[in-house]
């Protein structure tokens, strides 16, 4: 455990007096939810009896509910909060301005939350140890801070989808991806993951795809998919690889909200948002499949479709008769059979 005088350390000097730790919470290191709690995942994942995606650590001087493990890599915490904390030690990433995410398998933070008459500090060790301090302020003033700076935003290289004409990709994929590389943040990305799921050369091109793939080459979409990935550092990946996570989460959160009203909560506009999003993160993990990393995100997008499919037809109903283009869907369902949003909704 963190003794006084090693927290005290990292502490601006108004801070340090009258700390008294209140609680602590370790992480389950066993079966956890998913059945699994290591830090990084292998092989299939049995998620059809999970009851929820995340666990509420037990604190006393945090609101309850304000901070949250992921079932599946418990050191991956999560802190939603009215007023954010301020980081003192550690760079969350941060989301909608107010959430926090902490990725804290090997890295620590320290977070101070403000409350009327005290003062509580969350040590979030690496392993995802979580101590709550406190430190009442007897009448003072509270001790303010500068305002957390954000994280620089995703900035990817743009994706040239030109070296890709000898392939004469079908009219309806190179307009969408060209519209998703255009857009700012993971866009590009997406328009690559696009590309790679779905993307075959024309009857004209064939032939000549096939010689390259007999004399032990790969397809041309990869290899151009890897040239474009070879141009994002590795810190731009990890953020992408967080965003499309969060972006899994929110996902399920918005189905779990229509599961429990489907007539209240599904519109067309939020049944074509489903559909749309889900296509899109399937092109986001495509992507992460070429470069490593996409475990995570698999997870999430598995309990995301078993929620979609216990919709069924309320969903299904809610699609407007022209909302979705029949040559993404044709391609969808031809190579993605599995692949729900593409079947759904009147033919």
């Amino acid at each position: 455990m963190t003794t006084e005088r090693d927290l005290a350390s990292l502490l601006p000097p108004a801070l340090r007096e009258g700390l008294v730790r209140v609680c602590t919470d370790v992480p389950e290191q066993s079966g956890v939810g998913y059945g699994f709690a290591s830090d990084a995942t292998s092989g299939p994942v049995d998620i059809m009896t999970a009851p929820q995606l995340w666990t509420t650590p037990k604190l006393e001087r945090v609101a309850e509910g304000t901070v949250r493990r992921w079932q599946p890599r418990p050191t991956t915490i999560v802190v939603d909060s009215p007023t954010p904390p301020t980081a003192l030690v550690g760079e969350p990433h941060i989301r909608d301005g107010r959430v926090l995410q902490l990725d804290a398998a090997t890295e620590r933070f320290v977070l101070l939350f403000r409350h009327p008459d005290e003062d509580v500090v969350l040590d979030v060790r690496p392993g995802g140890v979580l101590e709550e301090w406190r430190r009442p302020r007897n009448g003072d003033a509270p001790f303010v801070l500068p305002p957390l700076a954000e994280r620089p935003r995703l900035a990817l290289p743009a994706a040239d989808l030109s070296t890709l004409d000898a392939l004469e990709l079908d009219e309806w994929l190179i307009e969408r991806a060209t519209a998703l590389a255009a857009a700012t943040g993971r866009g590009p990305a997406l328009a690559v993951g696009l590309v790679l799921r779905l993307g075959r050369p024309s009857s004209a091109a064939r032939p000549a795809e096939l010689e390259r793939m007999r004399s032990g080459q790969e397809p041309t979409t990869r290899v151009w998919a890897r040239a474009w990935a070879s141009g994002v550092n590795s810190e731009q990946l990890e953020v992408l690889r967080s965003q499309l996570r969060e972006s899994a989460s929110s996902l399920l959160q918005t189905l779990d909200r229509v599961s429990a009203d489907p007539t209240g909560e599904l519109d067309d506009l939020s049944a074509l948002d489903l559909v749309t999003d889900r296509d899109d993160l399937e092109s986001g993990r495509a992507l992460l499949h070429l470069t490593g990393g996409a475990e995570h995100l698999t997870v999430v997008l598995e309990a995301v479709d078993r929620r979609a499919l216990e919709l069924g037809a309320a969903l299904a109903d809610a699609l407007p008769t022209d909302a979705l283009d029949p040559d993404w869907r044709d391609a969808v369902s031809w190579q993605e059979p599995r692949a729900w949003w593409a079947q759904v909704g009147p033919e």
